[in-house]
């Protein structure tokens, strides 16, 4: 299974962003801090390995989900190498992996992720790589 990594620091080709540094990389996607140059606000841009079959146009309709389990989609970018990076929000709190939840808190997390999960599903994605470090626990 190729992983595909295209880290380098600098603009990224034909697009608004620069990349800033690598964040992780798990087994359907690499994922990236980029900076926004417009608003200089950073982001994650998260690129599908080369085995993950994803169109750019099937991640725009991801766009249109209104679900508070899942980190907004803000651009698709089409990259120079033929692939495609998706930008999100750069969610704020702490990974599932890093707390201790209560039995409740664990329950209301578990539930919004089902639903989360569920929302992708309607669009024909699967997320394919749900683990601790990749969930983002907020206060609310």
């Amino acid at each position: 299974m190729a992983r595909s990594s295209i880290f380098e620091t600098g603009p990224i080709a034909g697009t608004n962003y620069d990349m800033v540094r690598l964040l992780s990389m798990g087994s359907e996607v690499t994922a990236y801090v980029v900076r926004e140059r417009t608003t200089d606000r950073q982001r994650v841009g998260l690129v599908p390995h080369d085995h993950v079959k994803v169109s750019a146009d099937r991640l725009r309709r991801v766009g249109q989900i209104q679900s508070p389990g899942l980190a907004e989609l803000i651009h698709v970018l089409d990259l120079p190498h033929g692939g495609c990076m998706y930008v999100t929000a750069l969610a704020g709190g702490a990974s599932a992996e890093e707390l201790t939840l209560t039995p409740a808190a664990l329950r209301q997390a578990a539930i919004a992720l089902c639903d989360a999960t569920a929302e992708l599903h309607k669009c024909g994605l699967v997320h394919g790589d749900i683990a601790p470090q990749n969930v983002v626990v907020t206060p609310s």
